[in-house]
């Protein structure tokens, strides 16, 4: 994703990630992923999050982000006829059902040809777009915002262009965006079945960008569990991939996370023997290492050490948060008659770009 929609020759086009980069100041978010991934991700997520929030705001026909939405379409009085949140959580998820229709682009394989439409997804995947609101609805506009409407710009076109638009790139950035997401809550909330649907989409996505190596290894952690391990294994394998150190409701990270933080541990510990470094000394500070983090947890617990978090404060964030949507509204992020200069060759839609024959040939010959 990072290398697909970030690039450091966008800067004059308004509304790309790295001009967004440069409008908030985020000097330590790099080219490189890898470079920095803590500083790569939190600017990832906030900027996702200012999309989202745009299309929500054009959907809702709001002229800011801390105005009103129609009260055509949300009434002004709901909160006093819902005192319980009932049919406000329902017109919430239906508003969210709608604007993710319009703005995210997940359809899966194509048939052949990879420039070929995709056909309808199956209303019974898990992973396919909720169907469209009932149009019959008061509470859920059946149409796009008004295309009068000049407080946020151009409603997405029906007929796409054929050149890749600054709607396609926007399109882009949700879906990846809410892919990405998707993944990371699934793991902090130990989802395993929502970790192997993410999977299924990482496959097509690894193909199409030829990263082979990870494409094969998405297929074989399905094959695995949905094909050749038996049923207890299976079931390891689907909820062995996280652990919760804190015992806490959405606080799990993946196990090969944790292994890392233990490695840290053990190489802080080794760092300190100085000239004592022997085998059987590097065995033992290995074996001791649960006891080493208890011993430094109580350690910073009676001298009272602050505990650094790593996340910017909640007023830096808004701060950040309040300028990118100003950048996106700006932009006009849903203009289907122009391009990003430097996005002007983007396909749309990875999942779509790796022909279902081309696949299945694939899948036969590396099982």
């Amino acid at each position: 994703m990072w290398k697909r929609l970030y690039d450091t020759g966008s800067g004059m086009d308004k509304g790309t990630l790295y001009q967004l980069r440069n409008a908030i100041g985020r000097r330590n978010v790099t080219k490189e992923a890898k470079s920095d991934v803590n500083a790569n991700e939190d600017f990832l997520e906030i900027a996702v999050t200012g999309y989202i929030l745009v299309a929500a705001m054009s959907f809702l026909r709001m002229t800011n982000l801390h105005g009103a939405p129609d009260p055509t379409l949300v009434s002004p009085d709901l909160w006093m006829v819902d005192p319980d949140k009932t049919l406000s959580r329902s017109i919430l998820e239906q508003i969210a059902s709608a604007i993710v229709d319009d703005n995210v682009d997940l359809a899966l394989l194509a048939s052949t040809d990879p420039a070929a439409p995709s056909s309808p997804s199956d209303p019974t995947d898990p992973a396919a777009p909720s169907s469209p609101s009932d149009p019959t609805d008061p509470a859920v506009p059946s149409s796009p915002s008004d295309p009068t409407d000049p407080s946020i710009g151009s409603p997405p076109s029906t007929n796409p262009p054929k050149i890749s638009s600054v709607y396609n790139y926007t399109k882009e950035v949700i879906s990846l965006g809410l892919l990405y997401l998707n993944f990371k809550d699934a793991v902090r909330e130990g989802d395993g079945d929502r970790v192997l649907l993410m999977w299924k989409y990482f496959l097509l996505m690894f193909r199409a960008t030829g990263h082979r190596n990870y494409a094969l290894e998405a297929l074989t952690l399905l094959t695995q569990y949905f094909v050749t391990l038996p049923p207890n294994l299976a079931e390891q394998v689907k909820w062995s991939r996280f652990i919760n150190t804190h015992g806490h409701q959405g606080q799990n990270i993946s196990s090969d996370l944790h292994m890392e933080h233990l490695n840290r541990i053990v190489k802080t510990a080794i760092e300190g023997l100085g000239a004592n470094k022997t085998e059987k000394a590097i065995i033992r500070a290995g074996k001791c290492v649960g006891c080493f983090a208890k011993v430094l947890d109580a350690y910073d617990d009676q001298v009272h050490k602050a505990a650094v978090s790593g996340k910017h404060s909640e007023q830096s964030t808004s701060k950040d948060l309040n300028e990118i949507v100003k950048q996106l509204v700006e932009a006009d992020i849903f203009d289907t008659s122009r391009s990003h200069k430097s996005f002007s060759k983007l396909k749309p839609n990875l999942a779509r770009q790796v022909p279902q024959k081309e696949l299945k040939e694939w899948i036969i010959k590396k099982l």
